[in-house]
This record gives C-alpha cells, structure tokens and sequence, in this order.
C-alpha cells in the first residue's frame, strides 16, 4: 500500500486499516481498566426520524 493514496480506493483501504489499529490499541489501553470498546462507545442521541418511528 502506497504511504500517499492516490485513489479514492486506497484512501478507503488506508482509513479502513487505521481505523481497526486504532480500535486495538484503544482495546488494549481499555483492558487495562476492565473495560471493552463496546462499553466505553458514547451512545448516539436519537433523530427525530427515530423518534417518529417510535411513536408511529
């Protein structure tokens, strides 16, 4: 992989792989205080097409 992506392609496959070795490191700091990425995720406040949806 080119350190420079020239295609939207390789942009795509260089932020696919620094997004899963950030989501490691972040899981290796986060095992060190018991906790896992999917408890430590912010929860997305609901749309207002979530709320319609609730109420429909």
């Amino acid at each position: 992989m080119a350190d420079d992506p020239s295609t939207p392609v390789d942009l795509m496959r260089a932020l696919t792989r620094a997004e899963r070795l950030l989501a490691r490191r972040v899981g290796a700091v986060l095992a060190t205080e018991g906790l896992t990425v999917e408890a430590w995720r912010v929860p997305v406040a609901p749309t207002a097409a979530d709320r319609i949806t609730r109420l429909g």
